[in-house]
């Protein structure tokens, strides 16, 4: 989409409880690249002890 689009953002959404930084980065840096820089990030937040124990 991101190819025949020019005017298009794309937005990824994500919580941190339950993703780890590096992967994150990345995959969100290959958004932004893919895109041309129309990349955007939703961020979620999360209360359960599960995310937490998640990450460690």
């Amino acid at each position: 989409m991101a190819l025949v689009t020019e005017h298009l953002g794309f937005g990824l959404t994500a919580s941190l409880s339950f993703e780890h930084p590096y992967p994150f980065a990345r995959r969100l840096s290959t958004l932004d690249h893919l895109t041309k820089g129309r990349a955007g990030w939703n961020i979620v937040t999360s209360y359960l002890e599960s995310g937490a124990k998640n990450i460690g």
